[in-house]
């Protein structure tokens, strides 16, 4: 999920969402900074679905 020219600095706000039989997780949120750093932290969040499909994760709260 993205958002684009948020607030007044006009920043591209990130919120990569994995959805996990009728579970969604949200891993990590960041401000787009450049198509690399993009690339990286979206390369990252793979690692982090991985990760909690095999059961190695904290939940930090929940939504309902």
């Amino acid at each position: 999920m993205k958002w684009h020219q948020v607030g007044n600095g006009k920043v591209q706000l990130r919120l990569p969402v994995g959805i996990i039989g009728a579970v969604s997780y949200l891993c990590e949120a960041y401000v787009k900074a450049d198509e690399k750093v993009d690339k990286r932290k979206l390369a990252k969040f793979k690692v982090h679905l991985d990760l909690i499909r095999q059961g190695r994760y904290i939940s930090r709260g929940e939504l309902k």
